[in-house]
């Protein structure tokens, strides 16, 4: 659903028009989120990932405050053996020139004093996104960018060398300032928040389009209050033990929604507007 800008906001019903070979992209249908990617993506053989239909973030007329998002939940254990001691969520949508994601992470035992560019966040409370431009359906690793934001707005920014598909060989960090990259965190009343935009010319690499999918994945890094050992969750379980996130094959599917496709989930659930946007 849109909605207007405001914290507890009257929803509204966006109408998506229109047919085109695009509508063929949408997730398959599933009993309940998140969605399966669409038959054909991936080859047969590939494991099972969850897909989320993208909308774009203006979904209204100019002007009016109305932005439509995906939802991206939820997180569990990243080994794939239960639920996550605490709850985590993504908001996703795009624009023409990036992503825009904001979460919500609550969270008993903030900790970390972790301030600064290129800081190792994920060494406390993190979130973290990981991006492959395109569906990747025959390549078991290859490259891929790594964004990390930390609960006291430290940030880490890398392009990810990754060959074999679960242990990098070579990491490019980016320029924070000019590589067009915006974060920022706060604490909150039920643990702290976060938002990310991401400029496509940044991560799609060589590709001279934006792709209309993409493989991508969305981890946290936590303490809960009384635990001695981090805790590691994602929206797509990487399956490894001991934890792994760098396991491109088990990235989900984002799927970038136009105004030409039709299909409920690109009209996404309403959240306020992310104003890194």
């Amino acid at each position: 659903m849109c909605i207007r800008d405001s914290l507890h906001p009257e929803l509204l019903l966006l109408a998506l028009i229109g047919l085109s070979h695009a509508s063929e992209l949408a997730c398959a249908p599933a009993s309940h989120p998140p969605y399966a990617p669409p038959p054909g993506l991936l080859p047969s053989n590939h494991s099972a990932v969850p897909c989320a239909m993208v909308p774009q973030c203006q979904c209204g007329p100019p002007g009016t405050g109305m932005t439509c998002v995906a939802e991206i939940a939820p997180y569990v254990l990243s080994n794939g053996s239960g639920a996550a001691a605490q709850f985590t969520r993504a908001f996703i949508c795009h624009n023409s020139t990036g992503l825009s994601i904001s979460y919500d992470a609550t969270d008993n035992n903030v900790y970390g004093n972790l301030t600064d560019c290129h800081d190792h966040v994920w060494e406390a409370d993190a979130l973290e996104f990981m991006i492959y431009p395109g569906a990747m359906s025959s390549d078991p690793g290859g490259n891929y960018t790594e964004l990390d934001v930390g609960a006291q707005a430290g940030f880490w920014a890398g392009a990810i060398h990754n060959p074999t598909g679960h242990a990098p060989s070579g990491t490019r960090l980016l320029d924070c300032n000019s590589s067009g990259l915006s974060s920022s965190a706060e604490i909150t009343a039920s643990g702290w928040s976060a938002e990310l935009y991401v400029p496509f010319a940044l991560v799609q690499q060589e590709l001279k389009e934006t792709p209309s999918v993409w493989r991508a994945n969305f981890y946290r890094t936590d303490k809960p209050e009384g635990s001695a050992v981090q805790e590691f969750s994602a929206w797509s379980p990487t399956m490894a033990s001991p934890p792994n996130f760098h396991v491109p094959s088990r990235f989900g599917v984002l799927i970038l929604c136009s105004a030409d496709i039709v299909d409920s989930r690109c009209s996404g659930r309403g959240v306020r507007r992310p104003s890194l946007l």
